[in-house]
This record gives C-alpha cells, structure tokens and sequence, in this order.
C-alpha cells in the first residue's frame, strides 16, 4: 500500500512544479501600433509663418506648437506656396488641417470645416506715394524716353540728309563734303525742330523750302506728342496722391494676390486688378511704381511696413472689413472639437494673449 502512495506523491509534485512553470513564464503581447503623425499644412507668409534656418515660427506656429503640446498630437509640417494648393490639400485630405493666415468665408466654409478663429483680420489699402517732378518721370520712364529722343535724332539724321543732298552744290549755307555738310544738315533740322529757327542756315531751292515746311508740320507733331507724354506722367504721379479709399480704386493701377479674399472684394466691386502669387511680387510692383495701390490682409501689410519701412508706401484708411483666421479641417474632422477645446483654455489662461503679443504687441 505504500508504493502507490508513493507515486501519487510524485504525481502531485511534479504538477505543482509544472503550473508553477506556467506561471513564471513570462507573455509577450504584440506592441500596439503608434498613431501616424498629423500632417499639416503650411505655408509662408510674414508674422504668421516665417521661414528661418532653423525652421518655421510665426504667430500661427507659434500657436499651433501649444495646441499640439497641450493635445498630445504628433505631427509633421507640409510647406506649399500659395493658397489654392493650401486649401486644395486640405480638400483632397491630403492633410489633416492648415494653419497660416487663413481667412474664414461662406465660401470656403461650402467643401471645408473650419476651427475657432484664430486671429481677427480684415483688408488694408497701401498706396504708393507719388509726385517727385521730372526727376521723378525720367527715372519710371528712362526706357521710353530714351526711346523717343533716339527714333527723334533717326528721323532729324534722315531729314538732315535730304536736305543736304538737296542743297548741296546749290547752296553755300551747306558744305559740299559729306561729314561737315551733314552736320551743318543735322544742325538746321534740330532749330527747325524746336520752330527756333535762327535764320542762318535757309534752303534756296524749290524742293528744299518743300522739305522744309514739311518738316516744320512734323516736328509740330513729333514735340507735341513728347510733351503730352511727359504731361501724362506727371499727371498720373500727382493723381496718385488723391487715394484716399476703396472708392478712388477705379481706374487706377491695383495688385494683390491673385485667387485671395482681398481679389474677391476687388472683383465684387468691379474694380480691376492684377493678381499676383505671392505678396512680395505685390510689393514689388508697388515700389517700382508698375502699380498705384495693393489691397490685402492688414496684419500681413503693416507688418510688412513695419519690418522694411519706405516713404514711398502709405497706408490708408482703417481695415476695409472683418476677416477672422481660422485653422482649416477636412469637413467632419473629428479634430474639430479638440481643437477648439484647446483654444478656449488657451484664451482662458492667457497663452494666447501671450502668444499675440510676441508679434504684434503694436496692435
């Protein structure tokens, strides 16, 4: 009887060793998957997304930094170049959301979803400065003006020649050899030009007081048409100092950025304009005088005076309407309400008046 108690002793060790195996053995469970970053749009466009050699800031990076901090979301930035391609990969959820300077419209608001605003902005006028006098008309128009004075001394040095072959050998006022002849030709038709006409070189032929009265009628004509030009110009230097508003705008030269809000108010208004990609070409155009006025966002604008001061530029008037920023979503994002709940508390606790002043304490 003692054999089988025995093995039943065994039996009952050897199970207990064995669950205690079990029980020390240590599980490995698949590593669960980490959520793919966000990707955000972005794109430069000056206090709100300032391209450095270490990166981006700004005020919208700036504020898109905390947001993230503070929701724990992981992401990585998608830099494009203008508007449309900003908005347009949002559209196609190319990107889970934009953020720069992004105005809120009915429009927009039709195929995209949109935060709380982010910023309150609006339209601003900038007008080139103009005036400066004939100093002013020679340096804008150089190229045309020196166009004009040279086809002018072609047509005296082909007139100057008829004349001289005309005269020649008839006349002693003009020299039968070619160069000084000629010259003395290129000098009578430069008084007879201007209807100065000192009397001391005459033509004594039929057909050279033909030539003549011809081309005392011509100069009439080819002085008359410089002076107008040169008066025109004037004119519209001084005209461009009467801007005062959105109502001046018609008929005069207008830029901004093409496909932006600011080109839907201008086109609403029947105002004519010329739309450009980016608003350093719209400055660039003002400053060289090739436009009288650029209309766009007014903290983008004034931020820009700021920065790189010119006398030549003027800013006019307060913000022509109320364009708040907010951060573009794919409609029915799910981040929407996240969002938003973050900005709330960063209004609430000041971060965002923090984050405000640091670009636009001047405001």
């Amino acid at each position: 009887m003692r054999l089988p108690h025995s093995r039943w002793l065994w039996f009952a060790v050897l199970f207990g060793l064995f669950c205690t195996l079990l029980r020390d053995t240590p599980t490995y469970a698949a590593p669960e998957s980490q959520p793919a970053p966000l990707v955000v749009a972005t794109r430069v466009i000056e206090p709100f997304v300032i391209q450095t050699p270490g990166g981006l800031s700004g005020f919208s990076i700036d504020l898109w930094n905390e947001i993230s901090r503070r929701s724990g979301l992981q992401f990585e930035y998608v830099v494009v170049d203008t508007i449309d391609e900003l908005l347009n990969i949002v559209r196609n959820n190319e990107a889970d959301l934009a953020i720069a300077a992004i105005s809120m419209t009915p429009e927009r608001e039709t195929d995209l979803d949109f935060s709380y605003p982010i910023f309150n902005s609006g339209l601003q006028l900038i007008i080139r400065i103009g005036g400066g006098g004939w100093l002013n008309v020679l340096s804008n128009s150089i190229i045309e003006l020196l166009g004009i004075v040279l086809g002018l001394v072609f047509i005296m040095a082909l007139i100057a020649h008829l004349i001289w072959f005309i005269e020649r050998g008839r006349n002693p006022d003009f020299s039968t050899t070619y160069w000084p002849g000629v010259w003395e030709a290129f000098y009578w038709a430069g008084v007879t030009l201007s209807t100065v006409g000192y009397g001391d070189k005459a033509p004594r032929t039929n057909r050279g007081r033909a030539l003549t009265l011809i081309w005392i009628f011509v100069g009439l004509f080819l002085v008359a048409n410089f002076t107008a030009r040169v008066a025109s110009q004037l004119t519209l230097a001084e005209l461009q100092n009467d801007i005062e508003g959105v109502s001046d705008l018609p008929n005069r030269r207008v830029v901004t950025v093409a496909n932006s809000t600011a080109a839907e108010y201008l086109a609403a208004r029947n105002i004519a304009y010329r739309g450009v990609d980016h608003i350093d070409d719209a400055f660039t155009i003002l400053r060289r005088g090739e436009a009288d006025a650029l209309i766009y966002d007014a903290p983008v604008l004034r931020y820009r005076i700021n920065q790189f001061p010119d006398r030549r530029l003027q800013v006019v008037g307060d913000m022509l309407q109320s364009e708040p920023y907010g951060i573009a979503l794919p409609e029915n994002s799910t981040l929407r309400e996240t969002l938003n709940q973050v900005l709330l508390e960063m209004i609430s606790d000041g971060t965002y008046n923090r984050i405000y002043q640091r670009y636009f304490q001047n405001e």
